[in-house]
């Protein structure tokens, strides 16, 4: 995911925050998570980076039609992002 924008916060969470993305490359929107990489220099870092591990590994392996397909991560000097299709919907039905 070389050449992708950021828009705007569409949710955050313990590990940071979901954000509207757009992949130039393949013309498409996503949902990228991005999480915080000063978040990391707790007292339990070695914790959340495990976690955050299992969770890629994780996503990069299923495949099914009601979970989101996982695109890819990129790290920046920021945030580290995992990049989802981003799945539009009624939550309030």
């Amino acid at each position: 995911m070389s050449r992708w924008h950021s828009g705007k916060v569409l949710g955050t969470g313990s590990f940071g925050r979901v954000v509207y993305g757009f992949d130039e490359d393949a013309g498409r929107v996503m949902a990228v998570k991005q999480v915080l990489l000063s978040d990391f220099h707790t007292d339990n870092m070695t914790e959340k980076i495990k976690a955050l591990e299992q969770e890629i590994e994780i996503l990069s392996q299923l495949q099914h039609k009601n979970i989101v397909p996982y695109f890819g991560t990129t790290r920046n000097e920021q945030y580290f992002n995992i990049f989802l299709e981003y799945e539009a919907g009624d939550f309030f039905l």
